[in-house]
């Protein structure tokens, strides 16, 4: 038997995780409709990395033309071999209302972002879909 590279691996995972029949458990109120949360999906993600020997890293970096997120997904039998997924961040601006007033702190919608753009790249990554 073959050693699977790092695109067999992430495919393995993203049929399980397929499989497993999610649940959305975030709500938005104002807008009406349900989204998938990190703890809807972080827990069985984790688990199937383990068992298919892969592992990711989140970070969000800055270049002179753009700020993005970017997610490594690598094999851990083979660290060198990886897959980016990159996306350009937005800035959030949690808790602000319509006439401008209100807000969170800046760490606040710092961590609004990471939390944001980390449950985006995994989605991308692993083929979690939503509904268009």
């Amino acid at each position: 038997m073959t050693d699977k590279n790092i695109y067999q691996k992430i495919q393995e995972v993203r049929v399980q995780l397929q499989n497993m029949n999610l649940k959305k458990t975030g709500k938005n109120t104002y807008s009406s409709f349900s989204y998938y949360e990190l703890r809807d999906f972080l827990p069985q993600l984790n688990n199937l990395m383990l068992s298919n020997d892969i592992m990711t890293a989140f970070s969000i970096v800055k270049t002179s033309e753009v700020e993005e997120a970017v997610l490594e997904v690598f094999n851990s039998s083979k660290p060198e071999e990886k897959v980016d997924f990159r996306l350009p961040t937005a800035e959030v601006e949690i808790g602000k209302k319509k006439d401008g007033t209100g807000g969170a702190e800046p760490i606040q919608n710092l961590g609004g972002k990471a939390t944001y753009m980390r449950r985006y790249m995994m989605m991308i990554a692993f083929e979690i879909i939503e509904s268009d």
